[in-house]
């Protein structure tokens, strides 16, 4: 389960690498991490056929980042608020 939730703020911050801060990249990563984990052991107690859990790192990641922050990373790059 760590790796899987390595794996997914890898994935999480890597999205916007060009125009985050690092701090940024640590909390989106953070919480991307928690909720894999929370993704995981839900699909357990669903009894959801996953063994290595790729649902989790990149279906509940990939659907959290994009919510959330496909709009704002589209908004600052095209700003000169991006990282220098």
């Amino acid at each position: 389960m760590t790796l899987q939730a390595r794996s997914s703020a890898l994935m999480l911050f890597t999205a916007g690498c060009a125009v985050v801060h690092p701090w940024e990249a640590l909390v989106i990563g953070s919480i991307g991490a928690l909720l894999t984990i929370l993704s995981v052991e839900m699909f357990d107690k669903l009894e959801v056929d996953d063994p290595v859990g790729a649902v989790s790192v990149h279906g509940t990641s990939g659907l959290w980042v994009r919510l959330k922050f496909t709009d704002y990373l589209l908004q600052r790059a095209n700003t000169n608020d991006a990282k220098t």
